[in-house]
C-alpha cells in the first residue's frame, strides 16, 4: 500500500502515510515508512526552493506578453525557453529576444 500510494502521488509525505495507515488500524512510525520506501528503491527528495519574482520582474513579463500577444506562433518557434522564460542569449537575432533584452536592460 505504501509503495502504491507514493507511486500514484510522489508528493505524499511520510506523515500522510502514517495517518493513512493509522486510519486502517496499523501503527507505524515515519522511520518505518522511510525504510520501507528505501528498500523498494524509492528515494526521498525536497522540492527546490526558488525566490519569488520581484514586482519589477512581474511587470517586465507582463509587458513582454502584451507586446507579443498577437505575434504568430511561428515567431515563438525560434525562441529557446529555459525554465518557462525566453532565453535571450539562445537566439540573439530573434524579435522576441531583442524585445526581452530591451525590457531586462
Amino acid at each position: 500500500m505504501i509503495t502504491r500510494t507514493v507511486s500514484k502521488n510522489p508528493r505524499t509525505t511520510r506523515g500522510d502515510l502514517v495517518n493513512d495507515l493509522q486510519r486502517t488500524g496499523t501503527k507505524v512510525t515515519k522511520a518505518t515508512i522511510s525504510n520501507t520506501l528505501r528498500r523498494q528503491g524509492l528515494k526521498s527528495c525536497s522540492a527546490k526552493r526558488v525566490p519569488l519574482l520581484k514586482p519589477v520582474h512581474v511587470q517586465a513579463r507582463l509587458k513582454l506578453a502584451r507586446e507579443h500577444l498577437d505575434d504568430p506562433e511561428e515567431d515563438w518557434e525560434n525562441v529557446i525557453w529555459v525554465g518557462g522564460v525566453a532565453d535571450p542569449q539562445a537566439v540573439p537575432g530573434s524579435a522576441a529576444a531583442v524585445a526581452l533584452m530591451k525590457i531586462l536592460i
